[in-house]
């Protein structure tokens, strides 16, 4: 059973955080009530999966030959459990006022797996990328009083005169995350982007995605064994029943089994008292093959009919199910847990990236009561924002204690060393959020803030969901979050790296941006990347295995260097793992005792038996990043990279800023370099011929003239400035974060 609701609808309408924020405690709040409806309250199904914006639970299937009705209450009947499930929780949607309805559907084929899950949940996201994707009556769409709500453009907001004020839903969501976190229940995380702001009044939005959906079908389990074909033959074999000790004389083997004789007999018979015993019933009897097919075969892969295969056909479907790890309920739960555990780890160790700052101030919070010499009145719960000296300053008034909240990087205001009654008696110029005109504030005294709002951590999380984990970070710590992420990556999923990509995506941009172009920029980015749905073919350079871990040389066909991959193929009881770190293989032969062939034909090898020359299936990792000066940017094309080249781009920044003597000296290098590019090169930006290995020598000289670099430092730059690497690596840290080198001018 699959339940959602469009929340990309109230995504991409968000004028403000707050708007997105509060939908999506709201559309948290409607998930929980249908999980308890559907887990204690009917007690009829289990939860299997859940994301932003669907819900899949198990749902008894139909019983039939039963007379409607005569109907006592035994039998369920889908189609009146799905019509009285979608009156319930169409009435949760509208207690919520969402102005979008909810999606409900009960699979019409019963299944023993979860294979079909993935296509029923796609199916579900297809219907409700149209907000109404049926007919929907909510309170408040009749009214006509007051001008159309900015945000969800359906409703009126009462106000004959201000056409920025939101209708009361729409300003309830906006305010009750404010609610949540003056209460101290949002924990130490901020909701202000004024808080995330870096020095440089900048933020980024960094989203990332495991391609989980490929695993909880079941297809990229394939590659998964719950034993090998030699090691199973080796510690079953008799001398009076021999048994295959590859996969294609196993394929044979079945193939025999699945036949008339004396010859099908025995080898049925093998394989049931070896490898099957479910080909017995619990009679003892002969299960047919043909339902034995449908039990372990179409139940639990994307697998063609029995009748439509031949001989060779369900003989290769029947040994790869046989050895390979199923799309168990348990095993898909662990999957898409794992992948949202991920994302939580890592949120976790971002607040203590973004916390680390040498100044105590950036975490800190002030209270601040302004003196009698203040002028007007202050509106309870609103934002006003001015500046001191240089810094932005961004205060939250609260009319119950008569004061104000520093919503802001008092780091910016503050040094380490001096103390918060500095700011007694300054004057602050302040405007409310869409007002004009400007209030005195004079600072009557300050006090450290209380409770949950006293620390915080300079985070804002978005989204955490298996498939998506988005988060507001100050930029000058972005790139070190980047750099963790790739790291748990490698860690935690070395023996799938090939087939679990790691996708990432960061939006920098400076703070009085608006949020609805940065949710632009965000969505464009995370298409682009999800787009990329086939693998690419990697060439393996070296292989050597040492105590446990196969180190693994291999390179892109599109980049000229190599990538250095550590798979473990032990595992912690000291058994070597022959379960699954398999990586599949252009080639269509099978050569080695662990090799095994997939029915469509791809053939799939064990790490510590790849060679020099293979030709290895991997589904990339990537990375794209924007820097949104303007929002015009989020409508130009997107340059997205293999995220090893993210790394290598930051090796680039700290080589230069170990060799470069100064800013100057490197951005006088670089302007040069790019001047001269420019002769060699025509108005679309291709190469003349030739052009590209003479400007690669001028390139050499003028390194070694100008930041006197010699020998691998030298030849690095080079090969960084042919690749367009350094380009990158410069705008991204000059130009974006705007770091100087270490011997830059300061």
């Amino acid at each position: 059973m699959t339940i959602g609701i469009g929340a990309d609808h109230y995504e991409a309408r968000a004028v403000k955080i707050g708007d997105w924020t509060g939908a999506r405690l709201a559309l948290d709040e409607f998930f929980t009530r249908v999980r308890k409806l559907v887990e204690v309250d009917l007690a009829v199904g289990s939860l299997l999966y859940r994301d932003g914006e669907t819900c899949v639970f198990s749902f008894p299937g139909e019983r039939f030959g039963h007379d409607k009705q005569g109907y006592q209450g035994g039998d369920l009947q889908i189609a009146d459990w799905e019509g009285w499930l979608t009156e319930q929780i169409d009435g949760y949607a509208r207690e919520a006022k969402f102005e979008t309805p909810p999606y409900c559907f009960i699979s019409e084929k019963p299944s023993r797996s979860l294979v079909e899950m993935t296509a029923e949940i796609r199916k579900a996201r297809e219907t409700m990328v149209v907000p109404l994707h049926r007919n929907w009556q909510f309170p408040g769409q009749d009214s006509s009083d007051g001008h159309v709500c900015p945000v969800c453009i359906v409703r009126r907001n009462r106000s004959g005169t201000d056409k920025q004020m939101p209708c009361d839903p729409c300003k309830v969501r906006r305010t009750h995350r404010l609610d949540m976190w003056l209460e101290g229940k949002l924990g130490s995380d901020s909701i202000w982007i004024s808080d995330v702001a870096d020095a440089n009044d900048r933020v980024a939005l960094v989203t990332m995605s495991l391609d989980i959906e490929p695993w909880l079908d079941g297809t990229r389990l394939d590659a998964f064994r719950t034993q090998s074909v030699a090691r199973w033959a080796a510690q079953n074999t008799t001398q009076k029943k021999p048994l295959p000790e590859d996969h294609d004389s196993l394929v044979n083997l079945v193939k025999t089994a699945l036949g008339t004789g004396n010859q099908t007999s025995q080898a049925r018979s093998l394989i049931q008292k070896k490898i099957a015993p479910g080909l017995r019933d619990e009679n003892d009897n002969d299960v047919p093959w043909d339902k034995f097919y449908e039990l372990v075969v179409e139940d639990r892969a994307n697998a063609p009919q029995w009748n439509t295969l031949d001989e060779n056909g369900r003989a290769a479907w029947l040994t790869h199910q046989l050895f390979c790890k199923l799309a168990s309920p348990g095993r898909i739960y662990r999957f898409w847990r794992q992948a949202e555990d991920f994302f939580k780890a890592l949120l976790a160790e971002f607040r203590e990236i973004v916390a680390a700052d040498q100044n105590r101030w950036r975490v800190r919070r002030l209270v601040i009561k302004p003196d009698n010499g203040s002028s007007g009145s202050w509106e309870d719960r609103q934002t006003y924002g001015g500046r001191y000296e240089d810094a932005p300053v961004s205060l939250l008034y609260r009319e119950q204690t008569k004061d104000f909240l520093t919503i802001c990087n008092l780091a910016r205001l503050l040094k380490p060393e001096q103390d918060k009654d500095c700011l007694r008696g300054i004057t602050l110029e302040l405007k409310a959020d869409d007002r004009v005109n400007a209030k005195r504030l004079v600072v009557h005294s300050t006090a450290d803030a209380a409770g949950a709002l006293g620390v915080y951590y300079p985070v804002i999380p978005l989204d955490l969901s298996p498939v998506r984990f988005r988060v507001l970070l100050p930029l000058e710590a972005a790139s070190a979050c980047v750099d963790r992420a790739i790291e748990a990556w490698r860690d935690q999923f070395a023996r799938v790296w090939d087939r679990l990509p790691l996708r990432v995506g960061v939006v920098a941009f400076p703070r009085m941006t608006p949020f609805q172009a940065v949710i632009d920029a965000a969505r464009t980015i995370e298409d682009d990347l999800d787009r990329i749905k086939k693998s690419e073919t990697w060439r393996v350079a070296g292989c050597e295995t040492r105590e446990g871990v196969t180190a693994l040389s291999i390179k892109s066909l599109d980049h000229p260097y190599e990538l250095l991959k550590t798979i473990p193929i032990r595992l912690r009881d000291g058994r070597d793992d022959v379960f699954y770190p398999y990586l599949a293989v252009e080639e269509k032969q099978v050569r080695f005792p662990l090799d095994f062939q997939h029915p469509n034909g791809q053939v799939l090898r064990h790490a510590k038996d790849l060679r020099s020359g293979d030709g290895v299936l991997v589904y990339p990792s990537l990375i794209a990043t924007i820097f949104m000066d303007s929002t015009a940017r989020r409508f130009e094309p997107l340059s997205r990279r293999q995220l090893t080249e993210w790394l290598r781009m930051r090796d680039l920044w700290r080589l230069m800023d170990r060799h470069a003597q100064s800013q100057t000296a490197l951005r006088g290098t670089w302007s040069e370099l790019i001047e001269r590019r420019g002769a060699w090169q025509g108005p679309d930006g291709t190469w003349f011929e030739g052009g590209k290995t003479a400007w690669l020598d001028l390139a050499r000289a003028v390194f070694h003239e100008r930041l006197g670099v010699r020998g691998a430092c030298l030849e690095t730059l080079v090969q960084a400035a042919g690749d367009e690497l350094l380009d990158w690596s410069l705008e991204w840290h000059m130009s974006v974060l705007k770091k100087q080198v270490s011997g830059g001018d300061r």
